[in-house]
C-alpha cells in the first residue's frame, strides 16, 4: 500500500483506508509526453547499438498477438508490459527502464476494455513486429517515429476514459 501511495496510485484517507487516484487529464497527457520522449530516445539508441538476440522480444510479440486473438486482455497487458520492459532493458539503462515502467503502470488500465481500446490492441500487434524488424534492419531514422506513434495511439483512448470517469458523480 505504501508503494502504491508513493507511486501516486492510492491516496490515504484518514481513518478510512485508501482510495484509488485517477490522474487528471493534464497529468495523463504529461505522462504520455514523458513516456514518448524517453521510450523513443531509448529505442533509437537501441536501434543504433543493435541487438544480437531478439528471441525474447519475438516471443513476447507472439504472446501479444495470441492474447488479442483470444480476447485475453490481462494477458495482453502482461505481455505488452514485458515486451516494453525487454525493449528498454536492451537499450541498457536500468534507471530509464524503471522510470518508464512506473509511468506505464500509472496509466495502464484506462479504456483498455473499451471498443476503441480493444481495436487499439489489435492494431498494436503488427507494430510490435515492426519494432523488432526496425532493430534487425538498423533503421535508426524510423525508430523514433515508430515508437512515438505506437505510444501516442493510446492517448485519445486513455484521455477519453479518464474524462468519462471524472464526469461520473462521486
Amino acid at each position: 500500500m505504501l508503494q502504491l501511495t508513493s507511486d501516486g496510485l492510492l491516496q490515504p484517507m484518514r481513518n478510512r483506508g485508501f482510495r484509488v487516484v485517477d490522474p487528471s487529464l493534464d497529468e495523463l497527457r504529461g505522462i504520455f509526453e514523458v513516456r514518448t520522449q524517453l521510450e523513443a530516445s531509448a529505442f533509437r539508441k537501441l536501434v543504433r547499438m543493435g541487438a544480437e538476440n531478439l528471441s525474447e522480444l519475438q516471443a513476447l510479440a507472439d504472446a501479444i498477438a495470441q492474447s488479442v486473438e483470444t480476447g485475453d486482455v490481462p494477458r495482453y497487458l502482461a505481455a505488452d508490459r514485458a515486451f516494453h520492459a525487454e525493449l528498454l532493458a536492451l537499450a541498457g539503462n536500468e534507471v530509464l527502464t524503471d522510470i518508464v515502467l512506473r509511468l506505464r503502470d500509472r496509466m495502464r488500465l484506462y479504456g483498455i476494455r473499451s471498443p476503441h481500446g480493444l481495436a487499439r490492441q489489435k492494431s498494436s500487434v503488427p507494430e510490435h513486429y515492426r519494432i523488432i524488424d526496425v532493430i534487425k534492419q538498423g533503421l535508426e531514422d524510423e525508430a523514433e517515429a515508430l515508437m512515438t506513434g505506437h505510444i501516442m495511439a493510446w492517448e485519445p483512448i486513455f484521455t477519453e476514459a479518464v474524462a468519462l470517469r471524472s464526469a461520473r458523480p462521486a
